[in-house]
C-alpha cells in the first residue's frame, strides 16, 4: 500500500521587506532543507569558490519559498535577510538554540535567542550623496543577485568590486543642477573616473554607511567572568 500525500495547506505570509516591497512567503519543507544542506555539504571547502557557490545554493533555496509573483532578481541582500529570518520563524520557529564561547574567557555555553525580540533591521538610506555644490549622486540599494554576481565575479580582486559595487549603486547624477540618468556603464566610468581621488573616496564612504542592516544580535553576561558579551547573526550563512 502506497503512503498517502500529505495535504496539509500551505501557509502563506505576507512580509514587509525592508525596500517596502511586499513578499508572500511559504515555509520550507524536509525536501528544500535537505537540498540545501546537501548541496553545501557537497561542496569542496577549500576551494577558492566555496563562499560564492554556498551563496548561490542559499539563493535557490530562498528563491523557492517566494511567491512567484515577485520579481526575486530585484530583492536586495537585506530583503533576503528578512526574508530569510522570517522563513525561518514560520518553518522551525521564532527560537534558535545555539552555542557560544566567551572572548574573555573561552568559557562554551548553550543559549536561546529570540528572532523577534533580537532582531535589528535599519533601511537603506537612500539620500542623495553631496559631493560639492555642483555635483550630487542619487543612489540605490542594488539587488541581491547583481550584488552575488559581482561578489562572484571580482572575488579576488577588493578594489575592483568596491569600484563596480558603487557604480551599480549610482541612480541618477545632478550636475549643476541637470538630472542625468539612463546611461550606460560604460558612460558612468568614464564619468566617475574624472572624479578626484578625494570625491570618489567620499562618495564611496557616504554609500557604506547608508548600507541596510538587518541582523540578530544579543547582549548577556557571561556567566562565568560576568563580563559582557554580544553575539550577533548577520548574513545568510548563519
Amino acid at each position: 500500500m502506497s503512503l498517502p500525500i500529505l495535504n496539509e495547506k500551505s501557509i502563506n505570509v505576507k512580509v514587509k521587506v525592508p525596500s517596502g516591497k511586499n513578499v508572500s512567503i511559504q515555509p520550507w519543507r524536509v525536501k528544500n532543507e535537505k537540498e540545501l544542506l546537501f548541496a553545501i555539504e557537497s561542496l569542496d571547502e577549500k576551494s577558492d569558490t566555496y563562499n560564492q557557490d554556498a551563496r548561490d545554493q542559499i539563493y535557490i533555496f530562498i528563491e523557492g519559498c517566494v511567491d512567484k509573483q515577485v520579481n526575486f532578481d530585484s530583492l536586495s541582500n537585506t530583503d533576503l535577510l528578512a526574508i530569510a529570518m522570517e522563513m525561518r520563524k514560520i518553518s522551525k520557529g521564532d527560537t534558535i538554540e545555539y552555542q557560544y564561547t566567551c572572548p574573555h574567557c573561552n568559557t562554551r555555553a548553550g543559549d536561546i535567542i529570540s528572532i523577534t525580540k533580537n532582531s535589528h533591521i535599519v533601511p537603506f538610506n537612500s539620500e542623495p550623496i553631496i559631493v560639492n555644490e555642483d555635483l550630487i549622486f542619487n543612489v540605490k540599494e542594488i539587488p541581491g543577485k547583481e550584488f552575488n554576481r559581482l561578489a562572484n565575479l571580482y572575488a579576488n580582486t577588493v578594489t575592483k568590486f568596491n569600484y563596480y559595487y558603487l557604480l551599480n549603486s549610482i541612480e541618477s547624477i545632478v550636475y549643476k543642477k541637470e538630472i542625468y540618468q539612463g546611461f550606460t556603464i560604460d558612460e558612468l566610468i568614464e564619468f566617475v573616473d574624472q572624479l578626484s581621488p578625494a570625491e570618489y573616496e567620499k562618495i564611496y564612504k557616504e554609500l557604506n554607511e547608508k548600507v541596510a542592516i538587518v541582523e540578530i544580535k544579543r547582549s548577556y553576561k557571561c556567566l562565568k567572568c560576568k563580563k559582557d558579551v554580544e553575539v550577533q547573526f548577520g548574513d545568510l550563512r548563519s
